[in-house]
């Protein structure tokens, strides 16, 4: 059986606070920014004098940090705007004031606005950064993200024996990113960390970043989906977890011509799925 692997997902109920993508005809709902209240300035915003001419600013206001791409003036009043690409979507000043375009946020900003987009409940990791990751968590009924730094010499990954998702490593290959995205064509990627396969990365065109999904635990990611569904595989006769939703669970039967075939199934009202059974919370 199919599903989605973000129940916020769904196509037919509108959540507030979500955007959309609109590509290949698909309709994508996202999760808001880690950070609201985002401000960005224009070029007449900035371009204030004469001084400014020839010279370039970050757009973001420096009250919330947060800038995104390049705005260079032509004229005391005006100019343009060259957005930060995908793979290093913030703009911050280098050591020599010129601003640049970088994988993470500066360091100077007391909150550093994060662009991720959360599909779901849980930690996912960065497209671009394997220094870094992002834990989606519910609050006020709304889903939030944080931007959480491994320490130096680590990188993400989800099988790390700390169980805090950064590994360390002096391995280059231990570093993870999506590859492969063109920036115009609308795919599903697997993104392969040894002895796991649970992240999807969604590729869409540019500017967007690629969507990061999770397949819960003994599921297999069905890649022809947008976004992504994930199929559980019975091993034998039972009833599993289903790890997304401790309210749901799977039970797994033999059909007619004896092959193992799983069903989504809920507990009963004011009950949660705990190893084999729904219990009484």
């Amino acid at each position: 059986m199919k599903f989605l692997v973000a129940l916020l997902f769904s196509l037919c109920t509108f959540q507030s606070g979500w955007g959309e993508i609109r590509t290949a005809g698909h309709v994508i709902r996202m999760a808001g920014k880690g950070i609201s209240g985002r401000a960005v300035l224009t070029p007449d915003k900035i371009c204030t004098g004469t001084e400014k001419i020839g010279k370039s600013f970050c757009n973001g206001d420096p009250s919330v940090c947060d800038s995104t791409a390049v705005v260079t003036c032509t004229t005391a009043t005006s100019g343009y705007t060259v957005p930060c690409p995908a793979e290093k979507p913030y703009c911050a000043n280098s050591t020599s004031g010129t601003p640049v375009c970088t994988a993470t946020p500066s360091s100077e900003c007391p909150d550093k606005v994060s662009t991720f987009q959360c599909t779901g409940v849980g930690d996912y990791p960065d497209p671009a950064n394997c220094k870094i990751y992002h834990n989606c968590y519910m609050a006020n009924s709304e889903i939030k993200e944080q931007t959480i730094e491994c320490p130096p010499g680590y990188v993400f990954d989800p099988n790390s024996a700390s169980k805090q998702f950064c590994l360390y490593t002096s391995t280059p290959s231990k570093c993870v990113t999506v590859t492969g995205c063109d920036g115009t064509t609308t795919k599903n990627i697997a993104i392969n960390y040894a002895n796991n396969a649970q992240f999807v990365a969604l590729c869409l065109p540019a500017p967007e970043q690629p969507l990061i999904f999770q397949c819960p635990t003994g599921t297999k990611p069905n890649l022809d989906d947008f976004p992504v569904s994930c199929t559980f595989t019975c091993k034998s006769e039972g009833q599993f977890a289903y790890t997304p939703d401790r309210t749901y669970y799977y039970e797994c039967r033999f059909d007619s011509a004896k092959k193992l075939y799983s069903t989504l199934k809920p507990c009963p009202a004011g009950h949660e799925f705990e190893k084999t059974v729904c219990v009484r919370l």
